[in-house]
């Protein structure tokens, strides 16, 4: 079944980072892509600072749980919807794992099945808390996830739960939760099962962090989700976390670059991705008529009203599962939709109609006719009809692109169309049912068309969409997305959990994406349209990227995407890519007469100017702070200090860094021959700069 993913509080957006490489990789493989050449090496970023040691939390004292929230969930409780909404959760000083009287513990209650009458429909607890653990949503420290391997804890259960039908208590997901409280949480496969034997002590679970999530370089906090979507637990449980231990990667471990693919054209027309920032599995992308809602309905209407979806394009077969991918129409009644907040609208809304749209593995194609009424926070339509919710007809095609339809011949006659002229008729009686005094599916309406991806594995895929349509009710629109210019009219929403998730895009025919493998941490793409010149390559992505506005980027199951327009690569028609790995190791220093030049063996060309003590004196010399290849970082903004080897020379003033470089004026105090040399205050670790030798004249 395809469970819900509930809209989550206090999200955060934020646009992808722009990012930039050197060259770790130094191979370059050419691609022929239409008129144009393509290299390749390697990329991605940091935007977490690297930990120096495992980040641990015992739970000792009352204060260890400043930060911890039950976030979000339990959603199907009548009683109280937001029962998990940012409440803060309970430090017990009587349970330790090490039986520490003066030691504590995490406790976790989730009232599964006390509230209302929806206990058995299958719900989900998510708690968390950060690093830096002072307060809710305390984002004080972040860091690059990638530098951890696993997380480990302790956890007992309450001898008076009730185990599961197997003997144990289901599985916990644990992951590391996203910079801005991203995903509604990041988990990763595998979840750890509690066994039975956790209500007789104390037992240690582990979580291998996938290192090909996307998000993973910039993360908060620990979080934790619990669910009862197979059926168990349909009674309240409760338990207690202790020693939680995010382990760091052993220093002797190399991860393997990322690796880049051909790059290809871009898809013209609305294109719905599945992010790593736009939450699970379960994510929904989708667009919204913004209207009131009023005139939207089919019901009363005099002839018949259609509702169109055109797909341009769609996951291959071969990766997409059987089932999983879907394209997608929602009809909701109620109120106007809370505005780019109604991720799960199917799911949210008490009265729905739902035409999925799935592809074969053999290319083939089928639509499904759900719906479901007055069952909010639910989404039992995957059944047979029992008169309230379930799928009415499965319709099959020859191909999933083309266009979809629902045709509302009158309040309750319907017919379903697919591509290549295949249809059905059915009568959908419940349509015009009455329920507490209002009749289903009157207006307002709300009217969505979009995509969700259904599975893990397909985080990072697409579907574009050529055109949707309404016609025959009081609010038409037809909107082809092959003939737009971006944006998005102005007339709909976008409703997902990453807004950039949905993007019109008309690429010009010098445009292209380019994908790399992940984790990425510390790289970005450069590009050059003269390999044989190694100092002619430029950042599109990274700390240094350069004057170039941020590229569209994206990350989905162990890839990163990157839109590059052609506006960016220059009027010659040949144009390579590599990735590049940008870490901040040493520090430069330049005399007048010398300028950066990365890629040679000394980081620099020219010759240093003599120097006069009667007139040639202050001067500039320039700091810079490099990678190992002496490209500039210009995220650094670390202070430096200034020494010489001419010990007469006036002392400078310790100086920061303004976008990794820095003008500072410096004089010598004696003729001869001497060096100026640069060291960081900020970290000392880094590598010192010395200057080229400067002669000094009378």
């Amino acid at each position: 079944m395809k469970q819900n993913a509930k809209p989550l509080p206090r999200i955060q957006y934020h646009k992808p980072m722009k990012t930039k490489l050197t060259h770790l990789n130094r191979l370059c493989v050419a691609l022929m892509a239409g008129a144009a050449l393509f290299g390749a090496t390697s990329e991605g970023w940091a935007q977490g600072t690297t930990p120096t040691s495992d980040y641990t939390n015992d739970f000792d004292t009352a204060s260890s749980t400043a930060s911890w929230l039950y976030w979000y969930g339990l959603h199907n409780n009548t009683a109280n919807s937001n029962y998990f909404n940012n409440t803060a959760m309970v430090w017990d000083s009587t349970m330790d794992a090490k039986s520490n009287v003066n030691s504590g513990s995490l406790f976790v209650s989730i009232p599964f099945g006390i509230f209302g009458t929806n206990g058995n429909a299958g719900d989900q607890a998510v708690w968390f808390g950060t690093f830096d653990n002072n307060y809710g949503y305390d984002g004080t420290i972040v860091y690059d996830g990638t530098k951890f391997t696993n997380i480990t804890f302790d956890v007992y259960v309450s001898p008076t739960n009730i185990p599961s039908a197997s003997g144990d208590f289901g599985s916990i997901q644990v992951g590391l939760v996203q910079q801005g409280w991203l995903n509604g949480g990041t988990f990763y496969g595998n979840s750890p099962v509690i066994p039975g034997s956790a209500t007789n002590g104390w037992v240690h679970l582990s979580q291998t962090i996938d290192q090909t999530s996307g998000g993973l370089d910039a993360v908060a906090g620990v979080d934790f989700k619990y669910t009862s979507y197979s059926g168990y637990p349909t009674n309240p449980i409760s338990f207690w976390i202790d020693n939680l231990d995010v382990h760091l990667r052993a220093t002797n471990v190399v991860i393997p670059p990322p690796t880049l693919s051909a790059p290809y054209k871009p898809n013209a027309g609305l294109n719905l991705f599945s992010t790593s920032a736009n939450g699970g599995n379960n994510q929904r992308t989708d667009i919204g008529l913004i209207n009131s809602g009023v005139g939207n309905t089919w019901l009363g209407v005099t002839g018949p009203v259609t509702y169109s979806i055109t797909i341009k394009s769609f996951p291959d077969p071969a990766i997409a599962n059987y089932g999983a991918y879907q394209a997608q129409i929602f009809l909701t009644s109620g109120a106007f939709p809370r505005p780019t907040s109604e991720q799960s609208p199917d799911y949210n809304e008490s009265n729905l109609v739902f035409l999925e749209i799935d592809e074969t593995p053999t290319g083939g194609a089928y639509g499904s006719f759900r719906y479901k009424i007055n069952l909010p926070n639910s989404e039992n339509v995957y059944g047979a009809d029992n008169g309230i919710s379930g799928t009415l007809v499965t319709m099959n095609a020859a191909t999933v692109r083309g266009t979809w339809s629902m045709t509302f011949n009158n309040n309750t006659n319907v017919t379903l169309s697919g591509p290549g002229g295949v249809s059905t008729n059915f009568v959908f009686t419940n349509a015009v049912a009455v329920t507490g005094g209002v009749t289903n599916f009157a207006d307002p309406l709300n009217i969505f068309f979009g995509a969700q991806a259904n599975n893990v594995t397909l985080i990072g895929q697409e579907v574009t969409l050529a055109a949707v349509s309404v016609t025959g009710n009081g609010n038409p629109v037809s909107d082809d997305f092959l003939t737009d210019t971006p944006p998005l009219n102005s007339e709909w929403g976008i409703y997902a959990g990453d807004i950039n998730a949905v993007q019109l895009l008309q690429p010009s025919p010098g445009d292209w994406w380019v994908k790399w493998t992940l984790p990425d941490s510390g790289f970005g793409l450069q590009t050059t349209t003269n390999l044989l010149n190694r100092n002619s390559w430029t950042a599109l992505t990274g700390p240094d990227a350069g004057t170039f506005p941020p590229l569209f980027t994206y990350a989905g199951t162990g890839a990163r995407f990157a839109y590059v327009p052609g506006a960016d690569l220059g009027s010659s028609s040949a144009s390579f890519f590599r990735l590049d790995q940008q870490k901040f190791t040493q520090l430069q220093v330049l005399m007048p007469g010398e300028s950066n030049a990365p890629g040679t063996p000394t980081g620099k060309t020219g010759t240093p100017q003599s120097v006069s003590l009667s007139t040639g004196q202050p001067f500039n010399i320039t700091v810079n702070a490099c990678d190992a290849n002496w490209t500039i970082i210009t995220s650094v903004s670390d202070t430096v200090h200034i020494t010489s080897s001419d010990s007469t020379a006036p002392p400078v003033t310790d100086t920061p860094l303004f976008s990794g470089t820095a003008q500072i004026l410096f004089s010598f105090g004696q003729t001869g021959t001497w060096t100026v040399t640069a060291s960081d205050v900020t970290q000392p670790t880094i590598r010192s700069g010395t200057s080229s030798p400067t002669v000094v004249t009378p």
